[in-house]
């Protein structure tokens, strides 16, 4: 028999019993909600990405691994433990351990089964829960998954114990469907979220993640074939934000085509300002692995994401109640748009890095005769290519042809650097007319990368841009760095981002250059002016969040 702890006016927590697994068949995908045009849309198939599948890596080779393939990229707060240091979660069933929050209200039953983050305790959950159960119009029922002595759980042992888990709660009066998958929405926090989300697909009618994300290949947040709310805190520096803003901008750029109601009620992405990645939780940032202080109280984090996760739970299955989905509908709403509104920038620039690339030329040349009508760029996707890559001048066309490669960096390989092949000034100007002004060539790079920080500064709402101003590491730009033993040296190098050593508190950014003679030396290496510069989605990146690490 399973012992009952009341932990409040209004709830009761069913502690762990020995209850078997139960047999409840599986059965296809229903949506619930007809009313507003769920059906439709969840059976869409759009072959549409807005970010790439996939990156280079150092040997010009594709990857397709998963963004959390190293399981210490989402780790709940709680340890800075590494996965050399955990065991595998055993494929078992756990459902006795389960924690169970009964319904505090009539109405339309809905279990909301949720999985725990990596090293902390599922009772760290509750509070946030108990909040969403509150806020919420239908009868809900919620579960909190406890891997007893394993430090996280794991799709496997979530498939083992959903089962067990539908059946407690079938004996404590939850009317389980047809099928499993009917009144149940699934969820998580980190790597919770990550390792249930592809049980979801057959065991929920929607999903909700909890500072974690999707990776775009091969299961982007736009294909995923069931609604998804997607909610992360704008300080969860162990995510990073710009996870979640590709997320943001691949929702929003198929607005047009299918409709508000996929990007705010199917698909929303929501960014909740000033809290971080523990406040789902307990609230104590785990700093190891980079989680910022949070800017308001657990109080107010609470009550703001049980807010959001009422309301999606409300609008998939509510059914027919029109004013239910309304209502619903316009607290999801309101909360997308204020993200989007924040971070619209951003995700334009990450999706292209490249974007302006024909200015650094212009910049080199300094001609008057030299536009950009002149110019033709080759983006290369490899880097082996890009590497035997060379910029030409056509002089019959009077056409320049530089050569570009998006080096990608940082955690989850969403942030880049741009690597640029162009002609120097000295081979410009043997093939235009000369008639603009020179500039130091080490002081290319340098200018190059002022002017992308000022634009991507001038671009952020003003909150961010004064946030930064007053409390962020201002950035020193140095002059290039040239490399003049081999071409290798400059091939091997980044553009470099490094505190400065003058004890100031600044972090100095210097391009890399490989510049080559115009005269005397083969044609094929003459007159080239190689650069490693800064992008705007990395200048973005660096007044949302690094220049507060």
């Amino acid at each position: 028999m399973a012992l009952s702890l009341v932990v409040g006016p209004s709830h009761q927590v069913r502690l762990p019993s020995a209850t078997p697994r139960s047999s409840v068949p599986f059965g296809p995908y229903r949506p619930r909600n007809t009313a507003s045009g769920l059906d439709a849309v969840r059976r869409c198939r759009v072959p549409f990405q807005y970010f790439p599948a996939s990156s280079s890596s150092s040997t010009g080779s594709r990857t397709s691994e998963p963004l959390f393939h190293q399981r210490n990229l989402v780790m709940a707060s709680s340890s800075p433990v590494q996965d050399s240091n955990l065991t595998e979660p055993r494929n078992e069933d756990v459902s006795s351990a389960a924690i169970i929050l009964e319904p505090i209200r009539t109405g339309v039953d809905v279990l909301f089964f949720f999985l725990p983050g990596a090293l902390t305790a599922p009772k760290e959950y509750l509070p946030l829960l108990k909040e969403v159960q509150e806020k919420c119009s239908l009868r809900l029922w919620i579960t909190i998954l406890d891997p007893v002595s394993i430090p996280w759980v794991s799709t496997a042992m979530i498939e083992a114990s959903f089962d067990g888990v539908l059946k407690r709660v079938q004996q404590l009066g939850f009317p389980v469907g047809a099928f499993p998958a009917q009144g149940v929405v699934m969820g998580g926090h980190s790597w919770g979220a990550w390792e249930s989300r592809s049980v979801a697909l057959k065991r929920a009618e929607a999903f909700i993640q909890m500072g974690s994300c999707f990776h775009s290949n091969p299961d982007n947040l736009m294909q995923y074939p069931k609604p998804v709310l997607t909610l992360n805190g704008s300080l969860d520096a162990q995510l990073t934000n710009a996870a979640t803003v590709k997320h943001a901008g691949e929702i929003f750029a198929v607005k047009d085509e299918l409709g508000e109601f996929f990007v705010y009620g199917i698909k929303p992405v929501i960014m909740i300002q000033g809290m971080n990645h523990a406040q789902f939780s307990h609230g104590i940032p785990n700093k190891e692995r980079g989680d910022f202080d949070s800017e308001i109280s657990i109080e107010q984090a609470r009550d703001i994401a049980s807010l959001y996760i009422s309301s999606f739970i409300t609008l998939h299955m509510c059914g027919q109640d029109e004013k239910m989905v309304s209502s619903a509908l316009a607290v999801l709403k309101a909360a997308v748009i204020q993200t989007q509104q924040i971070y619209q920038v951003f995700w334009e620039a990450m999706a292209d890095p490249g974007k302006d690339v024909k200015t650094v030329q212009l910049h080199i040349a300094a001609l008057p005769t030299l536009t950009e009508k002149n110019i033709g760029v080759v983006g290369h996707d490899y880097k082996d290519n890009f590497i035997y890559s060379k910029p030409s001048i056509d002089m019959q066309a009077e056409r320049v042809t530089i050569n570009t490669y998006v080096s990608v960096l940082g955690k989850y390989n969403l942030m880049s650097n741009i690597w640029v092949k162009c002609k120097s000034r000295e081979a410009i100007s043997a093939a235009f007319d000369d008639g603009g002004e020179t500039e130091e060539p080490l002081s290319v790079g340098k200018s190059l990368n002022e002017r992308t920080f000022a634009q991507a500064l001038a671009l952020v709402p003003e909150s961010v841009r004064q946030k930064f101003e007053q409390r962020g590491k201002k950035l020193r730009f140095l002059d290039d760095k040239l490399f003049t033993q081999s071409a290798q040296d400059w091939i091997d190098s980044d553009l470099m981002v490094k505190p400065t050593e003058d004890g100031t508190e600044f972090v100095d950014i210097q391009s890399t250059v490989l510049i080559s003679p115009f005269k005397g030396m083969p044609a094929r290496f003459a007159g080239m002016h190689y650069l490693k510069l800064l992008t705007t989605a990395r200048a973005l990146n660096w007044i949302y969040e690094d220049a507060f690490r």
